[in-house]
């Protein structure tokens, strides 16, 4: 048994042996191993160089056809001797030379280039023999991309970018349509060498129009999107979709696609509605000329042309229900009958039932497309009610509208022309804008009702309604005019003609009620014409007016102090002391632009500031809606991103290269405040052009606020109006941002500060997500490192909190017009305000030099004796110009005319003393002190 199984191991052992050399033979006889091989993978005797001395090292340049021919070229191993090619091998040496330039990697000869090049542009190849073995190498010096120009892209083009450009493009379209396939190839530099070539390339719209029809629109916006490419590609992409409109709009490009949709063939009609698509508004209106026309045959076409057209045709139609000319309005009405929008029914109420003339053919036309639509005709009650609901959900934006690009578009009656026209309007200025249309349906059938005499209900629904028109009219008019410029009233007016004070006070109760505070604005100013102080009375809380002169809009806190300061007040009334302190804290505005930068240690705010340095932008179009309720246009973006990244280099080269230390920084400029008088701050502004020498960045006319708890924070942006946004790091204690956030937006005064939460390692990003992600003035980012990042976080900051910020010449307005109003409420109503702190505020705007001189208006009332010791002092230092301190002295003069002499012993021996120790300065600066004790001792006489 055993002997058994050892001889079958060994008959197994010995078969594999067999197999084993059975295939070694097979191997041996096909590739004769009669020579050894070399490194080059030739055989040493078939070597062409073999007759080569080996000590020796020769070169030869030679050419990529000669090396075609030598590689395909047959050896004659029995001659073993190079033999000359045969005419089969020359066969073969063509058909590899092909399969090279196809780039057929298999059939690519060992000696060939790794980068394909046409035969033309080949380079030469050196080639050595050492030892028996070739070494040959390519003389060409490879470039970085960013250096190639278009000839070195040409001469390395990669197999994938030899296709795009088998057709060498000329055109504007064909070097936008190659770039953009490039682009999506690896190689991004070359496509921005061609989109730059294209700006400046020729190319009609059919062009343009055929190419982005091959490509699709979003290879178009890659190169919008590609940051390889930059700003050029969104302006061949602009460019692009120009041009191609054009030929979109033209009227033989829309008629043909309205004879292929009226064809009745089913891919034709598909593709000429696409068609009909891209022309959009164009093409819509042409298909309404055809409804009205007079010819029948073109008005059926027209209205089988929208049933197929969808959504932004219907809502075309929808508009032009306004038309006042009964003919069309019958075939607009049984035109709308035959479509399926939501829409339908309460713009078909709003017509039927508003007081415009309707004759029985457009009366009966409405009627059919209500039984179409609803089966039965609604009352007016129904109609009221559903126009009623449409309004609220515009006005308290429940409705979500579709957005293309943060834009939306939407159709409106254009009177002149009597037809609809389109328009593009930002989120918020299209909600205020359909809440306008339907607020003034539901009025327009309500004031031709015969049930509103007869049931006080509708008369109260009809009030409630007709004062949610008129701020929704307000909005529209404020943000169409301009936030800032000033409220056009008669157009206000002219919508409501009848309107009283008391509708006016209702309609600004009803903003402030509904957080639609923009609103109140042209109530509140009309208010000043029509009202008096009896609307500044009230029982259990503050009145409307009041409320809104202590209201978080800075736009209607002003308008509202106005009325009230233009009424003057006899008698005291709840929140007078508010208003003071709503005056009060205008003044602290100075026109300069600050922002708060809050860290624990004060060596890393001016590091961080720098990054914000001239990076907010100049004025605030372009991150808040204009004036026509629509965002900027691209090419201001642009403008504006140009002069920021002008100013981010200027700074960056007059940065230090090490941070320099903020302490000497601090000590300069708390002493310098010391020499002013203005060292009650409790935490010092750090003017980056005062500390130059130290090494940091000036900054134009911006103010770096360090801050290093929360309770600093919240102080500081209390007491400066003109804080414009406060950094923080999540580190930040006592309180945490949490309670920073919600402190400031509680606070009427800082309710428009945005807050950026900075984090610097990701460990810390989910814990400063915690103190800020969900509070609405606040966003948590990265902390930037360099200007670039710090302007990307700044813009993101504005777009998620929209602050909506009163701009510096504004402020500066407004804090010019408060402290005139304080000094008028101070010397004619002081009993009722029994303002307090009037030390600290004469202090702040005689600082100010833009308030200044209402600073001594001010000091000449205020009997006390810190104001006397303050202005002595500020006579006294020879900082100042002899002409302020005169000005000056002037005011002290008054102030001890009116209040007597309130100066202490110490502060009287000061004067003296300051007097006695002038002898060796100017004449007129001893004449000045003189003077200052003669009206001290004026008045102790």
């Amino acid at each position: 048994m055993f002997d058994s199984q050892i001889n079958r191991f060994r008959n197994a052992w010995r078969t594999g042996v067999l197999t084993i050399l059975f295939c070694f033979g097979l191997m041996t006889f096909s590739f004769q191993p009669s020579n050894s091989v070399d490194g080059s993978g030739l055989h040493q005797n078939d070597n062409p160089f073999a007759d080569f001395d080996d000590s020796e090292t020769d070169v030869e340049t030679v050419d990529f056809d000669d090396f075609d021919d030598f590689n395909d070229s047959g050896f004659d191993d029995d001659s073993k001797s190079t033999s000359l090619p045969t005419e089969s091998a020359k066969s073969s040496s063509e058909s590899n030379k092909e399969r090279f330039s196809k780039d057929d990697s298999e059939m690519m000869s060992p000696f060939a280039s790794s980068e394909i090049k046409s035969e033309s542009e080949r380079s030469p190849i050196t080639i050595s023999q050492k030892n028996g073995v070739l070494v040959f190498e390519e003389e060409v010096k490879k470039k970085e991309v960013s250096e190639m120009t278009e000839e070195d892209f040409y001469k390395t083009l990669t197999s994938a970018e030899e296709i795009i450009l088998t057709q060498k493009p000329k055109t504007a379209p064909e070097l936008i349509e190659a770039a953009a396939m490039i682009a999506r190839t690896g190689r991004p530099e070359f496509a921005k060498l061609l989109v730059e070539k294209s700006l400046t390339a020729p190319g009609t719209p059919e062009e343009f129009a055929q190419m982005i029809d091959r490509l699709g629109s979003n290879r178009i916006l890659y190169l919008v999107a590609n940051p390889m490419i930059g700003s050029q590609g969104a302006v061949a992409a602009e460019l692009a979709m120009k041009e191609a409109r054009k030929h979109w709009e033209s009227p033989t490009f829309i008629q043909n696609g309205i004879n292929l949709a009226l064809s009745g063939n089913n891919p034709d009609r598909a593709a000429a509605l696409i068609d009909l698509r891209k022309a959009g508004e164009v093409a819509i209106q042409r298909i309404f000329e055809m409804l009205l026309s007079e010819k029948a045959d073109e008005s059926e076409q027209a209205k089988t042309l929208f049933v197929f057209l969808g959504d932004s045709a219907t809502e075309a139609l929808l508009v032009a229900l306004q038309t006042e000319n009964t003919a069309q309005l019958a075939k607009i009405a049984q035109t709308l009958g035959t479509l399926q929008h939501v829409d339908i029914v309460p713009a078909l109420l709003a017509r039927y039932y508003d007081s415009k003339p309707l004759d029985d053919f457009a009366k009966s036309a409405i009627e059919e497309a209500f039984i179409s639509q609803c089966s039965v005709i609604p009352s007016r009650n129904e109609a009221i009610e559903q126009l009623r609901q449409k309004t609220l959900t515009y006005f308290n934006r429940t409705q979500t509208l579709p957005q293309i690009e943060q834009t939306i578009s939407l159709w409106d009656w254009d009177k002149e022309s009597q037809k609809p026209i389109r328009q593009t309007f930002s989120e918020e200025a299209a909600y205020r804008f359909l809440t306008f249309r339907y607020a003034f349906q539901t009025i327009a059938i309500q004031e031709n009702s015969e049930s509103l005499d007869n049931e006080a209900s509708n008369l109260e629904a009809f009030n409630k309604d007709f004062i949610m028109a008129m701020i929704s009219a307000a909005e529209k008019i404020i943000y169409d005019s301009g936030l800032d410029s000033e409220p056009d009233l008669d157009a206000f007016l002219k919508l409501f003609p009848t309107v009283d004070a008391l509708q006016l006070n209702a309609a600004l109760e009803f903003a402030l009620k509904t957080n639609h505070l923009k609103g109140g604005i042209i109530p509140v100013c009309l208010l000043a014409k029509w009202g008096d102080e009896s609307l500044c009375y009230s029982l259990n809380k503050p009145s409307a007016v009041v409320q809104a002169a202590t209201g978080p809009d800075r736009r209607l806190r002003y308008a509202a102090l106005k009325t009230i300061a233009q009424w003057n007040p006899e008698k005291s009334y709840i929140g007078s002391s508010r208003v003071w302190d709503s005056l009060v804290q205008l003044t602290t505005a100075s026109g300069t632009r600050k922002i708060i930068v809050a860290m624990p240690k004060i060596e890393d705010i001016m590091r961080v500031g720098n990054y914000f340095i001239s990076q907010t932008p100049r004025d605030f179009s372009s991150l808040s809606p204009d004036k026509t309720g629509q965002n900027s246009s691209e090419a201001t973006k642009s403008l504006l991103k140009e002069q920021d990244e002008k100013r981010i280099k200027l700074a960056e080269a007059k940065m230090p290269k090490q941070t320099p230390k903020l302490s000497d920084a601090l000590t300069s400029y708390k002493d310098k405040l010391a020499q002013e008088q203005l060292a009650n701050e409790v935490i010092p502004e750090f003017q980056l052009d005062l500390t130059v020498e130290n090494g940091f960045v000036p900054s134009e006319d911006f103010l770096i606020i360090p801050a290093v708890t929360g309770n600093d924070i919240i102080s500081i942006a209390q007491n400066n109006a003109d804080v414009e946004f406060i950094v923080a790091t999540s580190y930040i204690k006592t309180p945490d941002l949490r309670v920073v956030s919600q402190t400031l937006q509680k606070d009427y005064r800082t309710s428009d500060i945005p807050i950026l939460i900075g984090y610097e390692e990701e460990v810390r990003s989910l814990w400063a997500h915690e103190y800020g992600v969900n509070e609405p003035n606040a966003i948590v980012l990265p902390f930037p490192y360099d200007s670039e990042s710090g302007q990307w976080a700044v813009r993101k900051l504005y777009e998620k909190t929209n602050p909506q910020q009163v701009p510096v010449e504004l402020r500066k307005q407004q804090s010019k017009w408060a402290s005139q109003t304080l000094i008028q409420f101070l010397t004619s109503r002081y009993k009722l305000y029994q303002p307090t702190d009037l030390d600290i505020l004469v202090r702040q705007m005689i600082s100010s030099p833009f308030l200044f001189n209402e600073g001594l208006e001010l000091a000449e009332f205020v009997a006390t004796n810190q104001t006397q010791n303050y202005l002595m002092k500020l006579i006294s230092e020879n900082q100042f110009d002899l002409s302020v301190r005169r000005q000056i002295l002037n005011s002290f003069r008054q102030n001890l005319q009116k209040n007597g002499s309130l100066l202490r012993g110490p502060d009287i021996i000061k004067m003296y003393d300051r007097y006695n120790a002038s002898e060796t300065e100017d004449q007129e600066v001893q004449q000045l002190l003189s003077d200052m004790l003669d009206a001290y001792e004026a008045v102790k006489k």
